[in-house]
C-alpha cells in the first residue's frame, strides 16, 4: 500500500463519517426541532419561485439568517433575532430577489450523495417488472383508476 493509496483510503473514511454525521444530524433535527406542519403554516406570497409561509427561514443580504413575516407583490417583510433590541427582534422590508432559501446544510451534503446516480438497467430488474405485471390483483382490488359510482336517476 502506497502512501497514495492510504491517503485515498482515508479521504473516502473521512467522506463518509462526514455523511454518516450529516443522517445522524438531520435525524435529530426532525425529531427534535420539528419544523411547522403544513396545516399550521401561515402561507403568504411567492419565495424563488415557490409559495412562502410565515416563519420560513431566509439568507438575508449580509449573510444572516432571518424569517419571513410576510410577503406581497414582491417586496418582503424580515425580522432577525436582535438580543440588544427592545423587542428581541430586528425587521426589515427587501425585496423578495435580495433573499435567499436557507438550506439545511446536512440535507444539502445527503443530496449531493445521490447527484449524478442513475440507476443501472438489468436483465434481472427486466424480468422481474415483467413477472410482477402478470401477476393478478390482490382479491377484492381492482386495477387502474377507480370507478365513478353511477349517477342517481334524474327527477322526473
Amino acid at each position: 500500500m502506497t502512501t497514495k493509496d492510504f491517503e485515498a483510503y482515508e479521504a473516502r473514511l473521512k467522506d463518509e463519517a462526514d455523511t454518516k454525521l450529516a443522517a445522524a444530524i438531520l435525524a435529530d433535527h426532525r425529531w427534535r426541532d420539528k419544523p411547522t406542519p403544513r396545516r399550521d403554516r401561515i402561507w403568504t406570497g411567492v419565495f424563488a419561485g415557490r409559495r412562502a409561509y410565515r416563519g420560513q427561514q431566509v439568507i438575508l443580504p449580509d449573510g444572516s439568517l432571518g424569517f419571513i413575516f410576510g410577503i406581497q407583490r414582491g417586496m418582503a417583510a424580515v425580522w432577525r433575532p436582535a438580543p440588544f433590541a427592545l423587542t428581541g427582534k430586528e425587521h426589515f422590508v427587501l425585496r423578495v430577489d435580495q433573499l435567499t432559501p436557507y438550506r439545511l446544510p446536512s440535507a444539502v451534503r445527503l443530496g449531493r450523495q445521490k447527484a449524478g446516480c442513475k440507476e443501472l438497467p438489468s436483465e434481472h430488474k427486466r424480468a422481474s417488472c415483467r413477472a410482477n405485471g402478470c401477476m393478478p390483483c390482490r382479491p377484492g382490488r381492482r386495477r387502474g383508476r377507480p370507478r365513478r359510482p353511477a349517477a342517481p336517476p334524474a327527477p322526473a
